[in-house]
């Protein structure tokens, strides 16, 4: 009897070994390992060459399959080159790399495997393109994968290695490293148990301008067919050549190459780089908004992903409609505000920043709605009705305005607009997640703070966080509304329901959005509606 159950036993880790060897498209096998949670993960995957010497500041190239050996997929892959200063769970535990473009796939256990595979969940992180890495905490995957969910997360190169354009490079190698991984879905998911037609790409902030890049680019036709956008700051420009050329020019000066000498660059430390990036560039007083970003997407109409500017083809329509959830938290741009404004603000500061932002035209319409006393009579601080301004003007009034317009074209054509569902998160988190990195955000709903909502990633790895037992059902509200977006397209159907009144259908008519709150679930009418109303008289240009 003893010699059965042992056989029987080593038949079963045998069949499990077996369910977690992989064969990728060009006949590399990939070894995965069962988590603590009884799921499945092939951690640390190559889907790209290492972009160093020759290869860097090109456009991605695949990887060398590996023939003759298993490639063992425990590998936790180095973040890109970064000087990360981000929350915890957001930064690199295992260092930083030029050689850094590994993906990780967690899946679930199997065991309910729907015919045509699970659905695919495709995460880009967000660092305003310089910070972040995809194996972080922060995105732990065990959680959706327990959910019926196969996750991939993602690095893609960042700064000035990811994003620097003189006037003879290409740029926008993030971008290209973001539809690599894309393609690299497409041809293996359904080899670790996926639906490769039913992919579903999701990011935030610098991830969610990446999915709206991917939305847009003419260059990802058929690498997804749903999308989850997070705090997407829409009206932030993408670089031109012009401006792209220019900070890199700095860059080149700043580590003693000549200008344009992209062989010198290409034998410049990665480490020295990362350093020019954020000493070297120089303010450009013309567009202050570029300044943002000083390493960013690119629009090239001649060349590459980005030929127009994305929020210039959202808000046209012409593009691909799929259904899609998007939103934004209440109070984003504090944490932008206070990046650039570190005391508090007097009132003749306050509006003389708005006087370099906008003509004089606009400065008179912007001070009417947004005056230094515009929280209470007694305000000290121009920091406050700035980060009014900000949240309104990068995301809450450009995602009405954009989702408006392709829907009023795409119904005028003929096509239809896809399903389209408008979230706001307005929930104060009741623990410390902020310091010491933006130890500002204590406080208020800062940029970010549904993301351990969505992952629910409050206890994973060395996060260890005491929520309240209403967080806990908003984490479970929360992330039930995003597995069921990327199971069935539609954030209220799904194996699981979410509390009414639901997240309804986005149309300009009842301009209705959910709000994510603890306690309560809520529907909310005309969100900042007099507000948006001016920035769309204005334009969105400046």
């Amino acid at each position: 009897m003893k010699v059965l159950l042992l056989s029987l036993y080593l038949i079963y880790l045998v069949a499990g070994q077996d369910s977690l060897l992989v064969k990728l498209e060009d006949g590399t096998q990939v070894q995965g390992h069962m988590t603590e949670d009884n799921t499945k993960q092939w951690l640390g995957i190559p889907y790209a060459a290492p972009p160093v010497n020759d290869l860097r500041f090109e456009y991605p190239q695949k990887p060398t399959p590996q023939l003759d050996k298993i490639y063992e997929a425990n590998f936790n892959a180095p973040g890109c080159p970064q000087d990360c200063d981000l929350p915890d769970g957001s930064c690199s535990s295992f260092g930083y790399s030029e050689d850094c473009l590994y993906l990780t796939v967690n899946t679930p256990d199997g065991s309910n495997q729907p015919d045509e595979g699970y659905p695919v969940y495709f995460w880009i992180h967000g660092g305003a393109y310089t910070q972040g890495l995809g194996d972080s905490e922060l995105y732990d995957g065990v959680s959706l994968a327990q959910q019926g969910i196969v996750n991939v997360v993602i690095n893609y190169r960042l700064g000035a290695l990811g994003f620097m354009a003189s006037e003879s490079m290409q740029g926008n190698y993030g971008v290209m490293d973001h539809i690599m991984a894309l393609q690299w879905v497409q041809d293996n998911i359904a080899a670790f148990g996926g639906n490769p037609n039913k992919v579903t790409i999701s990011g935030q902030s610098a991830g969610g301008e990446s999915v709206g890049t991917i939305m847009t680019s003419p260059m990802t036709k058929g690498l997804y067919h749903a999308v989850i956008m997070q705090s997407n700051p829409l009206t932030l420009p993408m670089h031109t050549r012009e401006s792209a050329a220019k900070n890199a020019a700095d860059v080149f000066k700043f580590v003693g190459c000549d200008n344009n000498d992209i062989e010198c660059m290409k034998k410049v430390p990665a480490d020295d780089i990362v350093t020019a990036q954020s000493e070297a560039v120089k303010i450009d007083l013309r567009n202050l908004f570029i300044n943002f970003l000083p390493f960013a997407p690119m629009v090239d109409p001649n060349q590459g992903p980005v030929p127009k500017q994305s929020f210039d083809v959202l808000q046209s329509g012409e593009f691909t409609p799929v259904p899609l959830l998007t939103g934004t938290v209440l109070q984003e741009g504090w944490l932008f505000v206070n990046e650039l404004f570190t005391k508090p603000m007097k009132k003749s500061a306050y509006e003389g920043v708005l006087h370099m932002l906008f003509s004089h035209s606009q400065y008179k319409a912007v001070i009417d709605k947004y005056p230094y006393d515009l929280i209470n009579d007694d305000e000290t601080d121009g920091r406050i009705p700035l980060q009014e301004l900000a949240t309104d003007l990068m995301f809450t009034c450009p995602l009405r305005n954009v989702t408006r317009s392709f829907q009023t074209y795409q119904n005028t054509i003929g096509t239809g607009a896809a399903d389209t569902y408008i979230y706001k998160f307005n929930h104060l988190i009741s623990e410390d997640v902020w310091e010491p990195s933006n130890p500002y955000c204590v406080g208020w709903v800062c940029h970010g703070s549904e993301l351990p909502f969505v992952f629910n990633s409050w206890n994973a790895g060395n996060l260890t966080f005491d929520i309240t037992s209403d967080e806990k059902q908003l984490t479970k509200d929360t992330q039930q509304a995003w597995v069921n977006m990327i199971t069935t397209w539609n954030p209220n159907q799904g194996h699981n329901s979410v509390p009414e009144p639901g997240y309804p259908l986005y149309d300009a008519q009842t301009d209705t959005i959910a709000v994510l709150d603890s306690p309560g679930f809520t529907n909310e009418k005309g969100t900042r509606s007099d507000f948006c109303d001016m920035w769309d008289s204005l334009g969105y240009s400046y």
